[in-house]
């Protein structure tokens, strides 16, 4: 393979992962909108873009076999609420993540948040 070859491959595949890391992010983005109603400002897509960027280099590092599993968006969705919400409780992240149709879960979470916002 000469070196115009490798620089293509490079080429395609740094492609590759900015392609799936802008995916994730405004699939995150788009998540916090409509399953907690939460409009992400100018810092928090930042934190989220960094965290998913994060994820990605380390994955880049290691071999496709010892990848993790987890989707870094919703880990993303869910150290965000964590670190600016301070809201722990991960199963009810994971629910309101995969259950869009629950709408009690959704009014607790608004609850605490309104709680949270208002002792700060």
């Amino acid at each position: 393979m000469d070196e115009i070859d490798k620089l293509a491959n490079r080429i395609q595949n740094e492609t590759f992962w900015r392609r799936i890391k802008l995916t994730s992010f405004r699939n995150a983005c788009e998540l916090l909108k409509t399953r907690f109603d939460i409009v992400p400002s100018l810092s928090d897509k930042g934190f989220i873009l960094r965290y998913i960027t994060e994820y990605y280099n380390e994955q880049r590092e290691i071999r496709f076999s010892e990848r993790y599993e987890a989707d870094p968006m919703l880990e993303a969705i869910a150290k965000y609420l964590m670190i600016h919400y301070n809201f722990r409780d991960v199963g009810l992240i994971h629910k309101i993540l995969y259950n869009k149709d629950d709408i009690s879960i959704n009014k607790k979470l608004r609850e605490y948040r309104l709680q949270f916002e208002s002792n700060t």
